[in-house]
């Protein structure tokens, strides 16, 4: 990783590039009737239950009801679409502190006959007494099923899964869990390496590792380590860092697997018994003492992510109510706060996309009786492991006649500068044609829009000189659309004005009118730092001729988040800046004060207006656009069949 000068009001800060833990974005808070457009389906958000305490899973009932556990140990149930006031009496005791509490829920798949319900949770070692050191109690994953009567009180608990005493350990975090029954009733369950990475590969202890037990917790005589000398009969896979998602592929009939990686590497796994996942050897992330990506006799990852998604649940879809999304495989994820769907074949994964980025960290996915897809949802806290207020959310389908166009506003200017040079009136005319085509409904001009002309406007586009330089009423338009959580898209030199101190606080960055402060007509070489972000979907390092941009001054702020950067060339504009690594394309999230979340994406180049047309930058302006619109970053990447017209 390497450091990152560049000037922020006035002074020098270092900014390491390539940060694998991204900031937490701003997300809507309360997303009811929300309406999302991603490749393949268009839904609405329909939120369900609220007040739920950092919702950890979900599991439904036959009859219909449904199981969420609250991480700080509470299980409640949701019946007739409506959360009871009172949660389940007498379940186990927890140890709530970071990843700690209750964990995952699941239902046994002979429910009606036996009524079985499965839980895991964090408990303090039995016995234990405080003696002052360490600071916390030694705390280990635990699994149990019992029964729920009708005075909704928890009876008949049996123990499936408690680690000897000597596992217990005062970390709080790597836990695990997941459950996951196969079509035989064998109940599988994830447990977390409890930050011993190196106990992840020795398959007499139980942490990091997947085990697959009868439904009463009993070993089958089938599991792959049942005879060997020293091993847990109860495991099937190891190597496991903190896994927290199992879903049964039903095309293949195989077991896939999320889990948490180190600092980036997470990862996605199919599982195969007796394997070996690496972690405490092998990582995709990157860990203090751990280098190798790959070792003889461990298995690789179908799809690892740098930076983190943190994922968890997981499900595959096979029902008929989204018809675009038949087989494909949901992972929900805490960083990044998306739901994520996956396109598998095999065991390969061909296509995937964020369904959505901005209601809040994705706890549990999972298909309802119905054949809807239930998400639970968690408002972000100042830490990551901080208990906040969560929802329940179902994903009802719509048509996409339903769903509103993305209602675009291109803020340009007049021509300036020779021929091919910042084609203002070109763009307008162009790209009011390009949006127009993908299904958006755009309006523009070469003024300032009016709170009248923009009062439905879902992003603005400006693309035009010193667009910064700004009148107080123009200002207070601006401020006034972005506190409603419009979106905005800066192009080239729109972000320089005489005030770059107030435009930062708008896009994360901005540059001072009349400094020389530019390479003209020089080599750009891109390096995208995030190769992840939705927007560089597909991208990989690679060279324009345009106009880079160095002294930029910096809002002060984390959720700036760069995409890519580029060395700046050695031109007599650039003098004493030449080989500084700049931020030259990123994405800035905030709130106005009163106002809603709203994003800024910001492209440095277009100077020369041929680059707008670049293979390599045309998807990413596009996808640019819709997420700073809040919409899916794929929503304007093709051609929409036009839409049926009423009456006869």
């Amino acid at each position: 990783m390497s450091a990152l000068r560049v000037a922020c009001g006035g002074m020098v800060m270092l900014a390491v590039l390539g940060a694998q833990v991204p900031p937490t974005p701003q997300s809507i808070p309360d997303p009811d009737g929300q309406i999302v457009r991603s490749e393949k389906q268009a839904f609405r958000i329909e939120v369900l239950a609220r007040d739920l305490e950092t919702p950890w899973a979900l599991a439904f009932l036959p009859d219909g009801r449904l199981l969420i556990t609250e991480r700080p140990g509470r299980l409640r149930l949701i019946e007739n679409g409506k959360l009871l006031p009172e949660p389940v009496k007498g379940t186990p005791a927890v140890w709530e502190k970071q990843d700690g509490g209750l964990l995952d829920v699941e239902v046994h798949p002979q429910y009606a006959r036996n009524g079985w319900i499965y839980l895991s949770y964090s408990e303090t070692l039995p016995g234990y007494v405080a003696t002052g050191a360490p600071p916390d109690p030694p705390s280990m994953t635990v699994i149990v099923r019992g029964r729920i009567n009708k005075a909704n009180e928890w009876i008949d608990q049996q123990v499936l899964f408690r680690a000897p005493a000597a596992i217990y350990n005062s970390s709080n975090a790597h836990y695990g869990s997941r459950f996951v029954f196969d079509k035989d009733n064998h109940l599988f369950f994830s447990i977390g390496d409890k930050q011993q990475a190196m106990d992840a590969q020795d398959r007499s202890k139980p942490t990091g590792k997947i085990h697959r037990v009868n439904d009463d917790g009993t070993v089958p005589k089938d599991n792959p380590f049942v005879k060997r000398p020293g091993a847990l009969p109860t495991i099937w896979s190891y190597g496991h860092r903190n896994p927290q998602g199992l879903a049964w592929d039903p095309a293949t009939g195989k077991l896939w697997e999320s889990e948490h990686g180190p600092n980036g590497g997470d990862e996605i796994n199919v599982i195969e018994p007796g394997r070996n996942y690496g972690w405490g050897v092998i990582t995709m992330g990157t860990e203090p003492g751990m280098t190798k990506r790959s070792e003889p006799g461990m298995e690789q990852p179908i799809v690892d992510y740098t930076p983190t998604i943190a994922p968890t649940g997981m499900t595959f879809y096979s029902g008929d109510k989204y018809p675009g999304w038949k087989n494909s495989l949901f992972v929900s994820a805490l960083a990044g706060q998306q739901l994520r769907r996956l396109e598998t074949s095999g065991a390969t994964v061909v296509h995937q996309e964020p369904v959505f980025t901005e209601f809040g960290r994705v706890r549990d996915v999972a298909v309802g009786p119905d054949g809807y897809l239930y998400v639970l949802l968690q408002r972000p806290g100042q830490v990551v492991s901080q208990s906040t207020s969560g929802m329940l959310a179902r994903l009802v389908p719509v048509q996409q006649a339903e769903a509103p166009p993305m209602r675009i506003y291109i803020r340009s200017g007049l021509k300036t500068h020779g021929a091919g040079q910042h084609d203002y009136p070109q763009y307008l005319a162009d790209w009011s044609k390009l949006l127009t085509e993908r299904g958006a409904i755009v309006d523009g001009s070469l003024h300032f829009p009016t709170a009248a002309e923009i009062a439905k406007t879902d992003v603005i586009v400006m693309y035009k000189g010193d667009a910064a330089a700004m009148t107080p009423e123009e200002k207070a338009t601006l401020e006034a659309y972005l506190k409603r959580g419009g979106g905005l898209v800066s192009f080239h030199d729109t972000l320089c004005g005489p005030d770059p101190d107030y435009f930062s606080t708008i896009v994360g960055g901005a540059k001072k009118h009349g400094q020389v402060n530019y390479t003209l007509e020089a080599d750009i070489p891109y390096t995208i730092v995030d190769t992840a972000h939705p927007i560089m979907a597909g991208m990989s390092n690679f060279t324009i001729k345009d106009e880079a941009f160095f002294l930029i001054t910096w809002a002060k702020s984390p959720a700036i988040k760069v995409l890519a950067t580029a060395t700046m060339a050695a031109t007599p504009s650039a003098k004493g800046h030449e080989g500084e690594l700049v931020p030259q394309i990123w994405t800035y999230e905030r709130s106005l004060d009163g106002g809603q979340p709203y994003r800024a994406f910001v492209w440095m180049q277009g100077h020369n207006y041929s680059n707008f047309a670049d293979p390599r930058i045309q998807p990413m302006l596009l996808r640019g656009i819709a997420w700073a619109a809040k919409r899916s970053v794929e929503s304007l990447m093709t051609v929409p069949p036009p839409r049926a017209r009423g009456g006869a």
